[in-house]
């Protein structure tokens, strides 16, 4: 009689065992590679929208037309101003929606600060004073957060 060479039941379940435990331990390893790859697309999205934000703003407020109180209303979350045309612009929060004359702007916004500055970088709150404006806007997507500061000093001032 020939005898046939084969596995015996229990060596194809020790086989199986590993085998489950190298899957196990490559399906962790590839969920925290996708993982990180998620955020950092959310990072990248976030950081691309807080950055559109403050060009918008910035391009904004660089046309104020003067800093008189009927031109310019000061606000720590709102601000208001006429442009070199007379158009009145206001930017504001409403939830976490950046509002634009009453008009959304851009979503997910979770904070928007203006701070006014005289000529010698003092705080001020008189909108005559008001030669620098620094806006802060904070945008939050899932777990990723951006915070994203700049100072601007409008031209006609």
């Amino acid at each position: 009689m020939v005898k046939k060479k084969a596995f015996t039941l229990i060596e194809l379940i020790v086989v199986i065992i590993v085998l489950s435990i190298v899957a196990m331990i490559s399906a962790n390893i590839m969920y925290q590679a996708f993982k990180g790859t998620f955020a950092q697309y959310d990072l990248g999205t976030i950081d691309s929208q807080a950055r559109a934000i403050l060009t918008k703003i910035t391009s904004d407020i660089r046309t104020i037309r003067s800093n008189a109180a009927n031109d310019l209303s000061l606000g720590a979350n709102t601000i208001k101003f006429a442009d070199v045309f007379g158009n009145k612009i206001t930017y504001s929060l409403s939830g976490n929606t950046l509002m634009r004359n009453l008009q959304p702007l851009a979503d997910s916004v979770t904070s928007l600060v203006f701070s006014y500055y005289d000529a010698n970088y003092n705080v001020t709150a008189t909108s005559t004073e008001v030669r620098y404006i620094t806006v802060t806007v904070g945008v939050t997507l899932g777990t990723q957060s951006v915070t994203l500061k700049t100072t601007i000093s409008p031209r006609n001032f």
